[in-house]
């Protein structure tokens, strides 16, 4: 694959089907001993990815998933233009209209791909987006009492039992995504409450992980963000989206980022008024702020400070 991607580790590899993802933006390393070794010796945890060789997404969604901004903003703005109305998220379309509300997990990966499209492009309407479908679900999923949400709105037909999804499967329980939709959309936003309930979140399930750690994967991953410092990385400049493609070649998953080419109203960007020719990079971390710096491998530096 020709790519002006800068490799990673698998491009030393004989494997074809590490080789084809040698340039991707992710720092892989190959499944060995020294690798092992390394990870101990820095205390890092092991992301370990089993793929094959002939699956759809290795071969046909690669480039779409990895480097197309246009289709990630074709998909978002189709479905703020056609399954947003009314102040609800719906999850079909019949005959042209919106058809049937949505549950919790349709309102959870929404939301947390608003956030990773905002992440990507630095563009605030798909933070607020996210922002207006955060209220949403507090104001008709949210249970007061157990501190969790329930999968149906308190909108919807009325049901016998209104069940919550706990545990984690092929795909993240509705819960556990919210949970981690409220920390990091809490950073972001500096909304100490959205904070707030996603500690509670875990701890109320901390006993279902230990009893249960094969259906909590996702909510080990909470523990583990929130068991962290949370880095808070906002750039300022026209060269903001090149230097957060930069700095996320490198493996920090305890982040949010954002970033502005002319000026921000987002706590993290206040009063961080771009320069003329210059890009600046804040690595702060609980409101507190290293030294600003103007290259990506400086905000590597501080970023591993904090690890």
């Amino acid at each position: 694959m020709e790519s002006n991607q800068k490799p990673n580790h698998l491009i030393h590899e004989t494997s074809p089907y590490l080789l084809q993802h040698a340039h991707n933006p992710v720092n892989w390393h190959p499944w060995n001993e020294k690798t092992l070794s390394m990870a101990m010796d820095e205390d890092k945890l092991v992301i370990l990815s089993i793929g094959y060789s002939s699956c759809h997404w290795c071969h046909v969604m690669e480039k779409e998933s990895f480097e197309d901004e246009k289709i990630a903003r074709q998909n978002a703005s189709f479905i703020k233009d056609n399954l947003l109305k009314d102040g609800l998220l719906y999850r079909t379309i019949k005959e042209g209209r919106p058809s049937i509300p949505g549950f919790l997990e349709d309102y959870a990966f929404i939301i947390q791909g608003m956030i990773r499209l905002y992440k990507a492009t630095f563009e605030e309407a798909w933070l607020k987006i996210a922002e207006d479908l955060l209220y949403i679900v507090i104001e008709n999923f949210y249970d007061p009492n157990e501190r969790l949400f329930y999968y149906s709105s308190e909108t919807s037909e009325r049901l016998i039992d209104r069940k919550k999804e706990l545990f984690d499967n092929v795909i993240p329980s509705s819960n556990s995504v919210m949970a981690q939709n409220l920390l990091r959309a809490g950073h972001l936003m500096g909304n100490s409450r959205w904070i707030e309930m996603a500690t509670q979140m875990a701890t109320i399930t901390w006993d279902l992980l230990n009893r249960e750690p094969d259906y909590m994967s996702n909510w080990g991953t909470l523990y583990l963000m929130l068991s962290n410092p949370m880095a808070e990385v906002a750039i300022t400049g026209k060269k903001a989206v090149t230097y957060r493609q930069e700095i996320d070649k490198y493996y920090h998953p305890n982040k949010v980022v954002c970033g502005t080419v002319s000026g921000s109203a987002l706590p993290l960007l206040e009063n961080r008024n771009p320069l003329k020719d210059e890009t600046i990079i804040y690595v702060c971390f609980n409101k507190t702020c290293k030294l600003p710096v103007k290259t990506s491998e400086e905000a590597i530096k501080q970023l591993n400070s904090l690890a």
